[in-house]
């Protein structure tokens, strides 16, 4: 039971430890925010701008700028003390996969960030034997350091859905290939193995038939809304493959609702499932972001931002991270984002981190859903009954 618990708050800890962590991040972030900077504890690092995939809502692929960050000068960056406090962390790209020397960059995370509790790496998936070399070395080595590991592999469609999503002629069936090898070496190794979907206006009427692969690999499965970002995917003239019609945007509707019924309570993908829900509707964002005051997205090029949605608000080769992290006028422009960007922010990134740091906004949300399933299931059991 234990371990079921610990796997579904992405942990390698004791469930002792994490109340207290959670305990003292819920001080952090509800009183000692408002009277100091705080230190960040996220990071995405983009180790690339290549991919192999040509998505319908993505143009990180067609990235002029290929340089990559050299190993180096990671070790140099991360010696800087504003890594010292990182936990949480996305390995992304571009395609994180084609970094050829992929195992090497997260033993250098290793090695300067002692706080480190969890790396998270979205692929695509395509490369099956490059994906289980490179994923084989990093669980072992996050093993070693008691670092949750936890891989997603895009599935956005089956057969000619996914060929028109992610523009790979026959790639659903490596996908699928890879997904069946990294099961096998999941029983070698410990890590967490997931689907995650990105839905857009190109697949919304195939998320039940990817829910259906899910349950044939016994493998679990996460759904995202696709979203717009200028500074990281690009991809404002693309509105056409993403955004829902009256029709899709419906279909969409029940198909959430339906996965919040059948979720995990303690999950965070309900929590989300509903706030994108009532974002569908009007709403502002109420998804709790980590980026907003603790987090750092680094570039392949070196540029530097507060999240996806950020300017480039410095560079490493010319700066130091603590320079460009604590700056008055970064500072005050990362107010601004918060001000006039976040409200209407649909990107997912790190939504259970978020919960984390803001427990009574996930705790509040569990007691009602759970109040709410128990309230269902006794009218249905009455139902039954009579």
């Amino acid at each position: 039971m234990f371990q079921k618990f610990k796997a579904q708050i992405a942990t390698r800890r004791s469930i002792l430890s994490e109340i207290f962590v959670v305990i003292g991040e819920g001080f952090t972030n509800n009183v000692v925010k408002h009277f100091k900077t705080l230190k960040p504890t996220v990071l995405q690092l983009n180790v690339n701008a290549q991919c192999n995939a040509r998505c319908g809502m993505c143009n990180i692929w067609q990235t002029e700028n290929k340089t990559e960050i050299n190993l180096q000068k990671l070790d140099e960056v991360f010696s800087d003390p504003v890594f010292r406090n990182i936990e949480y962390i996305i390995l992304s790209g571009g395609e994180p996969t084609l970094r050829k020397n992929l195992p090497e960059v997260v033993d250098l995370m290793l090695k300067h960030m002692p706080k480190m509790r969890k790396i998270s790496i979205p692929t695509t998936g395509i490369n099956t034997d490059r994906s289980v070399a490179y994923f084989s070395a990093i669980a072992k080595a996050c093993l070693k350091r008691n670092v949750y590991l936890t891989i997603g592999i895009s599935l956005d469609g089956v057969e000619g859905i996914y060929e028109r999503v992610r523009g790979v002629k026959g790639g659903y069936q490596k996908v699928i290939n890879t997904l069946t090898a990294l099961k096998e070496l999941n029983k070698e190794v410990e890590f967490s193995l997931g689907i995650g979907t990105t839905i857009s206006a190109m697949n919304v009427y195939d998320v039940n038939n990817l829910v259906e692969v899910s349950k044939k690999l016994d493998i679990g499965i996460n759904f995202v809304v696709a979203a717009f970002s200028d500074s990281y995917y690009n991809n404002s003239n693309l509105s056409d493959n993403i955004t829902f019609t009256a029709e899709a945007k419906e279909f969409l509707r029940k198909f959430l609702k339906e996965r919040i019924k059948k979720s995990p309570l303690l999950s965070e993908m309900p929590f989300y499932y509903e706030k994108i829900l009532e974002m569908m509707n009007g709403a502002k964002r109420s998804i709790p972001c980590p980026f907003q005051d603790q987090g750092i997205v680094l570039d392949a090029s070196g540029d530097f931002h507060y999240c996806v949605n950020s300017k480039t608000v410095g560079n490493i080769h010319k700066d130091s991270a603590s320079t460009i992290y604590y700056g008055a006028d970064n500072i005050k422009y990362r107010n601004q984002v918060i001000e006039e960007v976040c409200p209407t922010c649909e990107i997912s990134c790190f939504v259970g981190v978020g919960l984390r740091k803001k427990a009574f906004s996930f705790l509040g949300y569990v007691l009602k859903n759970g109040s709410r399933r128990v309230w269902n299931n006794n009218l249905l059991t009455k139902a039954s009954s009579n």
